[in-house]
This record gives structure tokens, C-alpha cells and sequence, in this order.
């Protein structure tokens, strides 16, 4: 998912950014006094998001999900069968399913199974103790309306400009269980998912991975859609619409073949065929900085939907107009949401504590395809406005256990992104920080990770301790503050830089570029003042942090500095 905010009025300064950077004059970053308040989390959100015993206890194999859509009525009836590995005894499973959904039996083996329901969870009492078992849940119901999709989550009604319907979802931030009988703890991924969707047979239902078949009865027509690959339970998704369609081929960088497939409105057909030509040079330029796409057998769509986009897995879901930016020549939506078949989807967070990894990376992915495409300084450009947009109300990794995605935040999304860009110069040396990104993928591809798996490989590959600088960036609010002036050496008639860092956590340390007059070299700020003597007098201009590493840059007199 695309954070909103970030691309608001970002071509309208650019221009004047570019400016300021080339003058060394800094926009600068603000931490505010005080915090943002958590919500007050309660046993309905723990339900959600907390990994207990009756959701520890099995692992899901499958889901084999079957909806009929009323459009008229706004309402959804249908069945998910649920195949499952009994991992430790228990009685009892949790799955999960919006209170505002019906459930009209569940079964297992044509038994019917007693259930229990607190909020969204359903706890369902078992037949037996086998290792393997499947049950089913029967329901149906009026789902969820997305209030302002994709961010506030929800079914999405609406209309094209022929007046057809016009339908889809968007649940990462409320869950999958709006629509479905499921597990919606994002911790476990089944192995493949089957798909059927039944709408009127004027329109299509398009969904992740292959269409399988299709069947027409009477008014009807169902799709069967099916996936090679486990999915992320907010990433099952359709879209229902008077679809025109169009493929193009496409050679994986491991050599596979695969089909890219673009769903769109009639209306757009052409525009799109020219418009998403951008996909290809997107994929290859991802799979040289992250590894090779990792759903060959599933394939790559963009399908048309009503609202801005979403990383559905190998189903993107397309909003955005079929507008480039002019500055880049690309839309951020395509170049965004591509990004996430790698992180996000191929690479998950069991938590959305944790959630920099999907959308933090995914924004930085979007600065790299910039630094590709349009060089470095465009690169720098881009991280300099991510930058300026950090809020730093709250630390980018949040509670846990709680299912707490705050869609008004955009810190994971920027100042995720702007940690990595941090970290690049930190460690200076693109081949080891390169290695580290494309490592992370290679390794834990089709896996949930955490925060820690990131730090823990990033130390290991650098050969260095980087606790303190994710402390700083990740789990701590405040941005550093780099406080700078000059001082006079009357004994060796030398011009000294005189520094330190604020606000800053123990041991953090972070090599930062200086130039005067054409020489380039590093200071190393700790929390102590520290000296450089300057190649040149003070009266030679001199640029602190070219390269925009993200911290706060303030002035403060020399005999403060020194007595502090």
C-alpha cells in the first residue's frame, strides 16, 4: 500500500529542493516535544493479533474459498474450507470472521461443529485430535464498506463511467477477516489458495495467481482463480468489473518464463496497453537490485481498480489514472506496489509492529528504481522530500500483538525509507549494503520476519555492532541532532569544525560527509564535542552532510558546545 501524504505537492517543490540542496542549505527535520498516543488496545484487538494457543496450536495448509455477490443487495454469501496442520493438542481452533458476517454452520466431514464467537474470533471446537483436518465455514452477510480505501479497509461499491459495477477490497489494515472465515493472523500463510467468485456473466472476477476456469450458469458466470504459492491473508483479494484484458511475455531473471497480465476498464484499453509497457522495466530493474521475481508460476497483473492501489500478490491493484510523473517519467503507483512482491509479499511481517520491512523498503525501492533511472542526485532529491515528511511522533516499530496498522502514519513508509538510505552512507560501501538487501531477500524469501532477523544479518555481513543506529532510527522517536560551528586554533592558526550530536541514544555514532572547497571528508559526532581542522579558513564555504544522511542540523554557540 501506498502512503498517501508522501507524493502530495512533492513535483510542486521539487524544483526548489533541488535548489536548496545545491546551495547546502538544509530543510530541517523537526522532532516534536511530545509523543503520539497509542490507542488504548483492548481484548477485541488482541484477538486479532495475538498469536495465542488456539491459533499457535495448527497451521494452515489451504484455503478453498467459494463467494456469490449480490451487487444489488451490497451483500456476500458463500463458504471457505480451511485445511490445517494440528501442531500441538487442543480442542479447539481460532479462526476469524467479522462480527458483521453471519455464520450459518460450520462442519467437518459433513458434521456440524459447535463454535463460539467473541468479536472477530471464532472459536471452533473440534471433532478430533488428527494431525491433519479441514473444516468449513458456511456464511454470509453485508461486509464491511471501505470508508477511504485503501487506507481505511473495507468492500468497495462502485460504478464505472458505463455505469457497471465496479467492485473490489482492500484489507491490510482491518484484516482479511472483513470478508472472509479465516486465520487472519499474518504470522501464517497457507501454502496456495483456491478461489471461486460468482458475479452476474456480463462482468469478470479476476483474483491472485492463474484463472483456472470459468463457468457459466443462467445469469452467472464463476471464476476460479487458484495460486501456486502460500499468500498473505490480506493479499487474497478480486476485483469485479467489465474487464478488457491483455498479456505480454516476460524472462524472469532465474530464466523462467512468465506472463505479465493487465486488466483494465474498456474506456482505458489503449492508453494502457502503451502505459504499462513501465512493468517490464520495473521488474528487471528490481530484480537486479533484490533477486528474481518470486511468483514465476503465479505470474504479474495490474488490474484496474476503484482506488489508488494495493499489493495484492501478483493481482496490483491500479488506480492512479495512467499518470506518469513528469519529473521521473514513471508512476509511482506501478514502480510502489511492484516493489511489494518482494517486500511485503514474498518477504512478510508476522506483526505489523514490524511493518518498515514491507512498506519501508518498498518506499526505498521506489528512491532506487529513481537512482537507476534518473541518476544519483534525482536519488538524493527523492530521499531529501521522503525526509522532510517524517513525523517522528512515535517509533517506526510499534506494539505488537495488537493487528495496529495506523494508516495516518507515514513514519514506516518514509522514515523506514530514509533509515536505509542512513544506513547506506553509514556504512559506505554500496557492494556490502547492496549485499545486505539482496541477502535478506535470498534468504527469507516466503517467510515472516522481524525487526531482530534484519539487525541480526546486517551485523553479521558488515562485521560491525548497528544496535545503535536501528535503536536510533527504529525503535527510538527522536531524530539525532547534529549541532555545528567553527572555532579558531590561535596556536596552530587553524579553522576547526567543533561538533557533536543531541538527542541521541547511547553509543549512537554515524559517519557524516563534509566538503570545503572541493575536499570531501567525514566527521564521526557522538554525544561528546569532537574537532576537525578544516582544510581551508571558515570563510570558505562548507557543506555539512551532503549526501542527507537523516538527522536534525542546529546552531549553538561555541562555549555552550564546550561546556556541555
Amino acid at each position: 500500500m501506498r502512503f498517501n501524504p508522501i507524493n502530495l505537492l512533492y513535483f510542486a517543490v521539487l524544483v526548489l529542493i533541488t535548489s536548496c540542496m545545491s546551495l547546502g542549505i538544509n530543510v530541517k527535520h523537526k522532532t516534536p516535544k511530545k509523543s503520539l498516543r497509542l490507542p488504548v488496545f483492548t481484548v477485541k484487538d488482541s484477538l486479532l493479533g495475538y498469536n495465542n494457543h488456539y491459533r499457535s496450536c495448527y497451521d494452515v495448509k489451504y484455503y478453498d474459498i467459494h463467494v456469490k455477490f449480490n451487487i444489488a443487495a451490497k451483500s456476500i454469501a458463500g463458504f471457505a474450507t480451511t485445511k490445517f496442520e494440528l501442531l500441538k493438542s487442543s480442542d479447539k481452533i481460532q479462526l476469524d470472521l467479522d462480527p458483521s458476517l453471519v455464520i450459518d454452520s460450520i462442519t467437518q466431514d459433513f458434521h456440524p461443529l459447535t463454535y463460539s464467537r467473541n468479536y472477530s474470533a471464532v472459536l471452533v471446537n473440534l471433532l478430533s485430535l488428527n494431525k491433519e483436518q479441514k473444516i468449513t465455514v458456511y456464511y454470509h452477510g453485508k461486509p464491511v464498506h471501505a470508508r477511504r480505501p485503501p487506507w481505511e479497509g473495507g468492500f468497495v461499491w462502485k460504478h464505472d463511467k458505463s455505469n457497471k459495477p465496479f467492485i473490489s477490497v482492500a484489507c491490510e489494515g482491518s484484516g482479511a477477516q472483513i470478508w472472509l472465515p479465516i486465520k487472519a493472523w499474518l504470522g501464517d500463510e497457507p501454502d496456495s489458495v483456491s478461489m471461486h467468485f460468482t458475479v452476474p456473466k456480463e462482468l469478470s472476477a479476476v483474483s491472485n495467481g492463474n484463472l483456472i476456469s470459468t463457468k457459466e450458469e443462467g445469469n452467472f458466470k464463476t471464476y476460479h482463480w487458484q495460486t501456486f504459492y502460500q499468500v498473505n491473508p490480506y493479499n487474497i483479494t478480486f476485483y469485479i468489473g467489465d474487464y478488457k484484458f491483455f498479456e505480454e511475455h516476460y524472462t524472469c531473471a532465474s530464466g523462467e518464463e512468465m506472463k505479465l497480465r493487465y486488466y483494465v476498464l474498456p474506456e482505458n484499453f489503449e492508453k494502457a496497453k502503451v502505459h504499462f509497457k513501465q512493468a517490464q522495466t520495473i521488474l528487471k530493474v528490481y530484480e537486479d537490485l533484490f533477486g528474481s521475481y518470486p511468483w514465476p508460476k503465479d505470474g504479474y497483473k495490474l488490474v484496474e481498480s476503484p482506488f489508488a492501489g494495493m499489493e495484492h500478490q501478483t493481482a496490483i491493484a491500479y488506480g492512479n489514472g495512467y499518470k506518469n510523473e513528469k519529473h521521473f517519467g514513471f508512476d509511482y503507483i506501478i514502480v510502489h506496489e511492484t516493489a511489494h512482491e518482494w517486500w511485503g509479499n514474498a518477504v512478510s511481517v508476522a506483526d505489523f509492529s514490524d511493518m518498515w520491512i514491507h512498506e519501508g523498503i518498498a518506499t526505498y525501492a521506489e528512491a532506487l528504481y529513481v537512482e537507476r533511472t534518473n541518476g544519483y542526485m534525482a536519488y538524493l532529491n527523492y530521499m531529501y522530500w521522503l525526509s522532510i515528511t517524517v513525523k517522528n511522533k512515535k517509533p517506526v516499530v510499534g506494539p505488537t500483538g495488537v493487528y495496529y496498522l495506523d494508516y495516518k502514519d507515514g513514519d514506516p513508509y518514509a522514515k523506514g525509507a530514509v533509515m536505509l538510505h542512513t544506513l547506506r552512507n553509514h556504512l559506505n560501501n554500496d557492494t556490502l549494503f547492496f549485499s545486505i538487501i539482496k541477502t535478506f531477500f535470498k534468504n527469507n524469501c516466503y517467510k515472516s520476519v522481524t525487526t531482530k532477523d534484519f539487525i541480526s544479518l546486517a551485523n553479521q555481513m558488515s562485521g560491525k555492532d548497528l544496535q545503535p543506529v536501528f535503536d536510533q532510527y527504529l525503535y527510538d522517536r527522536r531524530s539525532p541532532r547534529l549541532v555545528w560551528n567553527f572555532d579558531y586554533e590561535k596556536k596552530l592558526e587553524k579553522n576547526q569544525l567543533i561538533f557533536k550530536f543531541e538527542r541521541v541514544v547511547p553509543c549512537f555514532s554515524t559517519p557524516i560527509q563534509v566538503e570545503q572547497g572541493g575536499n570531501k571528508f567525514y566527521i564521526y559526532p557522538t554525544s561528546a564535542v569532537e574537532f576537525y581542522t578544516l582544510p581551508y579558513p571558515a570563510t570558505v564555504p562548507v557543506k555539512v552532510n551532503s549526501k542527507g544522511s537523516y538527522l536534525e542540523e542546529g546552531y549553538k554557540g561555541i562555549e555552550r558546545m564546550k561546556d556541555k
